[in-house]
């Protein structure tokens, strides 16, 4: 008779401990890119956002009110924008990116809420953007105004 071979139990746990290690390395990293993806997301999302608040303020002599901008630029007429820009660093992941008008409408500030979730801006009436928590080096936001 002939006898197959076959892995031992103890192959098997060497072959599988191998595969943890390898995948415990993996993971870590796929993360990290995973960041880096939607930090390029962001940026994408926010530049969008700047020329499509551009076109509204040359259409309408003034920027869209803060509740509900989006909807202000998707209803205006020509149409500004095609669909909703989400900030992926959001508390469900679907909130539209934050977005601040100085009392007097003339400046603006949006942004995201950052991977901590944590970045709160606001905008004078002298167009300084002012960050209220959050670190101006690292997280992504756009205005017409200035970093104070």
């Amino acid at each position: 008779m002939r006898h197959k071979k076959a892995l031992t139990l103890f192959e098997l746990l060497v072959v599988m401990i191998i595969f943890s290690v390898a995948v415990g390395f993996v993971v870590p990293l796929f993360r990290i890119y995973q960041k880096d993806i939607l930090r390029s997301r962001i940026d994408g999302d926010l530049q969008l956002l700047r020329a499509a608040l551009k076109v509204y303020r040359l259409t309408h002599s003034e920027y869209p009110r803060p509740e509900n901008y989006q909807e202000q630029l998707w209803a205006a007429s020509p149409r500004i924008l095609e669909k909703r820009l989400v900030d992926p660093f959001s508390e469900t992941g679907n909130l539209v990116y934050e977005y601040k008008t100085s009392r007097d409408g003339k400046f603006y500030v949006a942004y995201s809420v950052g991977a901590l979730g944590n970045v709160r801006l606001a905008v004078s009436e002298k167009g300084k953007v002012i960050f209220l928590s959050g670190d101006q080096r690292h997280e992504k936001w756009i205005s017409d105004g200035s970093p104070e």
